[in-house]
């Protein structure tokens, strides 16, 4: 088995400052390893964090990041929440399993998550 190194970039501020804020959400992200064999795969994780209930925030769909040299292998979602009242905190994730589909450098492109605020919003 040959090793080659893959390389992502994700050319957001994720990635600069490693944590986003907007809203009251704080968007972070992780990437299990940055260099893999060209048969094996690694994870990318998404994790939205906000103060209060679930249903404070609406996401009309999954976060779709566009890759290059990448395909998407696996996919899940999930949300949780922990403590209550205004102690609670929220968190939305999602877990990409990729796998390389040539040789090279690979690259995750910027994202824009939509979502909308409830109850003031439509």
């Amino acid at each position: 088995m040959k090793l080659v190194k893959l390389f992502f970039i994700l050319i957001t501020l994720v990635l600069l400052n490693g944590l986003v804020q907007a809203d009251g959400i704080s968007v972070s992200q992780s990437l299990e390893e940055f260099s893999i064999p060209f048969e094996s795969n690694t994870a990318f994780e998404i994790k939205l964090q906000w103060d209060g209930p679930q249903w404070v925030y609406r996401f009309d769909k999954p976060i779709s990041p566009t890759f290059d040299r990448l395909k998407v292998k696996g996919f899940t979602s999930s949300i949780s929440s922990q403590g209550s009242g205004k102690d609670e905190i929220s968190v939305k994730t999602y877990k990409y399993t990729l796998i390389p589909t040539s040789y090279g450098k690979g690259t995750i492109d910027p994202i824009n998550i939509p979502y909308v605020m409830l109850p003031d919003s439509i």
